[in-house]
């Protein structure tokens, strides 16, 4: 269960990376920082939290400034609509951005709880005669 919800958290944030902040910002011919910084980042997270990339600790903590990053991305990108942009009607995608920040949550938190195996505690290698 909890690989498929990883799985699905993946999915979609490199979808919404991708289509609502990087891609959507061209779509609309108006380039932002705050929705940059957290497509880009959002992307990497992402990517990076496959399985293929759980056995080292410096792509573990890559993953987590990222989904930090992108999380500041998010709201810094919130801020900067609701103090320039706001008009009546015109509402902030927390719909869709939500689910975005929900996955990033999930991401971050499968990484902070996979431990790393320490090889020197192998029992292959302490059995093993110098």
């Amino acid at each position: 269960m909890k690989a498929k919800l990883l799985t699905v958290a993946r999915v979609w944030v490199m979808f919404d990376a991708t289509t609502g902040f990087l891609f959507g910002q061209f779509f609309a011919g108006r380039l932002d920082l705050t929705g940059v910084v957290a497509g880009i980042f959002g992307l990497l997270a992402g990517v990076l939290s496959a399985e293929r990339f759980q056995h080292s600790i410096h792509l573990k903590r890559l993953v987590l400034v990222s989904c930090a990053a992108a999380i500041s991305g998010v709201v810094a990108d919130a801020y900067r609509y609701y103090s320039a942009l706001n008009a009546p009607g015109n509402d902030y995608p927390w719909f869709l951005n939500g689910i975005f920040v929900f996955g990033l949550c999930i991401i971050a938190s499968s990484r902070l709880t996979s431990a790393v195996a320490n090889p020197s505690f192998n029992r292959e290698t302490l059995n093993r005669a110098p």
